[in-house]
């Protein structure tokens, strides 16, 4: 079964028994100037992982939205 929702789109599982929740983890950074705080680079990236599985843990989220971001960096 799948859903779309505004630029998001998800597959909900069939057959199976137990359902996890969805984690949405958001990376946020400002880089600016410290003499005036002028903004020079900013970028976000987001994910939305599963609760309680290998690719929710702190560890693999944190590695992919910090990969995520920094791709942009100039």
């Amino acid at each position: 079964m799948a859903a779309g929702l505004g630029g998001l789109s998800l597959t909900l599982p069939s057959g199976k028994d137990q359902l996890r929740g969805l984690i949405v983890t958001r990376l946020q950074v400002t880089v600016s100037l410290r003499r005036d705080n002028h903004v020079v680079w900013t970028g976000q990236a987001t994910t939305v992982r599963a609760s309680g599985t290998r690719t929710g843990a702190p560890s693999v989220v944190a590695t992919a939205l910090s990969d995520a971001l920094l791709t942009w960096f100039p």
